[in-house]
Formats: C-alpha cells, sequence, structure tokens
C-alpha cells in the first residue's frame, strides 16, 4: 500500500487518521495502543501496531505532550558552579530511559541573588514531567518548593534529609578520611571547606571535628579556613594556611576536590613537596583528583547507588505511588588513596601511593 500523495511534496507522512482507517479502529484507540493503555485486547493492538509498521507512521511528540499532558522529559538540575558527576547523569539517563523517559540536564547559579526567583521561573517554563535536584541545590528548600507549586515530583540528591530525598552520609566519610589521615601521624591537620550555609559543608566539618576529638588531636579555630567552592578560593586558602610557618599543618583536607587542587597549586608556590612534606587529600572524586599532580587522595561518594535510588523514588512519584515518608537508607562512600597523600614529617618515608586504592 502507498501513502496518500501530495501534489506538489511528494509522499506525505502517514498520520494516526491513516493508521485508525487501515486498522479499523477509532483514532482514540490507536493513541491508546501507543501509549501502552491497558484493557486493549491482543488482536485490536496487533492490528494497529501492523498498521503503524505498513505505514511507518512516527507519533508527533509536541501533539502527543498536548494529548497526554506529559512531556517524557526529566529534569536534572545542577548549580553552574558544581557539574553533576558524568556517572550520575549516565545512571540517571540509563534508568529513565526504561520507562520512556529522556533526562534534560539544566543549570542555575545558586549564588546569585536572584536564584530562586529564577528557578522558579525556570520550573513555570521547561516542559518536564518531573525533576532531580543535585547539591548544592538540593539543600536548599526553596528549589525544591518551585517544583512542589507547579506539582512536579522532585527528588532530591546529596547530603539531605527529608521527603524525597536520597543521602550520601558526608559527615562519616569525613571523619574517614580525617581518620586516616591521623593513622599517617599528623597531629595539626587543617581544613578548607566552601560556604557553611550549605549542608555538605557543615557534615563534613562536623564529621572532621568529631574525628579530630575522637583521636585526642588539637582543635582551635585557625585550622578551618572557609572560601567559596572555586579552584581560586582553595588557593588562597592554602596560601593563608602555608604562609603561617610556626603554624602550618602537616596535612590539609578540602571538603570539595576542586579546593583540594587549588591547596596543591598553593604548595606548588611555596616550594611544598606534597605528600613528602604536606599531605592533601579532597572530596568528590571528580575527574580533576586524577587529573591534578600529584593525583588526589580523595572521598568517593556513591554514585551508581545514589543514581539508581533517586531514579527509582522518582519513577514512583511519577507513577502516582504515595512514597514513604520515612527517611531513605544513608549511603556510604569510600576513600580512594592516591599519591598526595603520605605519612607526616618525621614518622618515616612521606611517599604516597604508587596508585589508586580503596578504603571501605
Amino acid at each position: 500500500m502507498t501513502r496518500p500523495r501530495s501534489a506538489t511534496h511528494g509522499f506525505l507522512t502517514a498520520t494516526i487518521n491513516d493508521v485508525a482507517a487501515r486498522a479499523g479502529v477509532s483514532k482514540r484507540t490507536v493513541s491508546r495502543v501507543m501509549n501502552e493503555q491497558p484493557n486493549i485486547t491482543a488482536d485490536t493492538r496487533d492490528r494497529v501496531m501492523q498498521a503503524v509498521e505498513r505505514l511507518g507512521y512516527k507519533p508527533n511528540p509536541a501533539a502527543r505532550r498536548l494529548a497526554s499532558g506529559k512531556s517524557h522529559l526529566i529534569g536534572l538540575f545542577h548549580s553552574v558552579c558544581t557539574p553533576p558527576d558524568a556517572e550520575l547523569v549516565e545512571q540517571l539517563a540509563s534508568a529513565m530511559a526504561s520507562e520512556r523517559y529522556r533526562l534534560l540536564v539544566c543549570s542555575n547559579d545558586h549564588r546569585s541573588a536572584n536564584a530562586a526567583e529564577e528557578f522558579a521561573a525556570l520550573a513555570r517554563v521547561v516542559p518536564i514531567d518531573g525533576a532531580i535536584l543535585c547539591a548544592p541545590l538540593s539543600e536548599q528548600l526553596v528549589f525544591g518548593t518551585a517544583f512542589h507549586a507547579q506539582m512536579i515530583p522532585c527528588v532530591r540528591i546529596g547530603p539531605t534529609t527529608g521527603l524525597h530525598s536520597i543521602s550520601s552520609d558526608d559527615r562519616g566519610a569525613a571523619g574517614q578520611m580525617t581518620r586516616y589521615l591521623a593513622s599517617l601521624g599528623h597531629r595539626r591537620i587543617g581544613f578548607v571547606c566552601g560556604p557553611m550555609g550549605h549542608d555538605s559543608v557543615q557534615q563534613r566539618r562536623q564529621g572532621f571535628l568529631e574525628e579530630l576529638q575522637i583521636a585526642g588531636l588539637p582543635i582551635d579555630p585557625r585550622i578551618i579556613l572557609s572560601g567559596a567552592d572555586t579552584f581560586d578560593s582553595g588557593v588562597e586558602c592554602g596560601r593563608r594556611f602555608l604562609s603561617d610557618v610556626a603554624q602550618r599543618p602537616t596535612a590539609i583536607f578540602a571538603s570539595t576536590d576542586t579546593m583540594a587542587a587549588g591547596v596543591l597549586r598553593a604548595a606548588h608556590e611555596f616550594g611544598i613537596a606534597v605528600p613528602a612534606a604536606l599531605s592533601v587529600a579532597g572530596f568528590g572524586d571528580q575527574p580533576i583528583a586524577s587529573q591534578a599532580w600529584p593525583a588526589l587522595t580523595t572521598v568517593r561518594p556513591p554514585v551508581r547507588a545514589l543514581a539508581v535510588r533517586a531514579a527509582a523514588l522518582l519513577l514512583e512519584l511519577l507513577h502516582g505511588a504515595s512514597a514513604d515518608s520515612s527517611q531513605s537508607p544513608v549511603l556510604s562512600a569510600q576513600i580512594v588513596l592516591r599519591n598526595s597523600t603520605g605519612l607526616a614529617r618525621g614518622i618515616g618515608a612521606g611517599a604516597g601511593q604508587d596508585g589508586p586504592d580503596e578504603v571501605p
């Protein structure tokens, strides 16, 4: 069977009306079959799909969106200063594709004075069925509220608590890293972190301080420096630590890999060998951690598990399930040992690790 012809444009694209006529059913039935709705007999479904194949019918996405009220798009929102982990995006996209959803990655600058208003406007105009928020956006309720106001299901990923959140144990991971540095003989450990208003920063700082107390190490305000979560801020904090020779730490733990790389830069400027004279550790296992020199010992978040749980929770919400309001299990991270950490001066040879290793 040939398709209808146009006098001026040759063959026309098959329409839903053509499929309905060939299958001997109504247009509404064709729509129900294409949208995989229940209560369709096997015979009717077969006739419709045979007609679709013979005619080469391709549903119009815009028309389907108007008819169903769904876009089959999921928005993954992150801050411009913290791009999402590539593995996280890959895992979320794969999980959503299994349910015929596509992932739309969007950015917003959470540091802007008008961030909340801009985000609310974005939520109104971006045609999505559901949203996933990455840290630090997920740490500020105002961003999730923008989607709730539009009746858009929203899941938050990161060191967050509450309904519809998938959490990682940043506090425990920071404590584990601090404990590892102390095990190398470091007695004065500095901590470099981003803005204190972020939950992730607070949790990592708390884990750091708790472990210092357990280890019986000295705690004073001078061992913690706070700045922006940027490379340049890491450089500046590193310079401040290293310029005070009398109080110079033998190890510096940064709350992000980006800031840790900045500390490495400062150490190079001062001619301080890493890890022979200074150990440096980060958090996040971002690409810069393995690209820096020397490669950074860091905390690897449970990215795959976070993505799998976030996708499953959002799909439940999209399917109309009433998600359990109880807190989701907190997921543990791992320490990845590389070349930027070694024994404290005077303890032994200050060589770092020969290659990446993991501490469960």
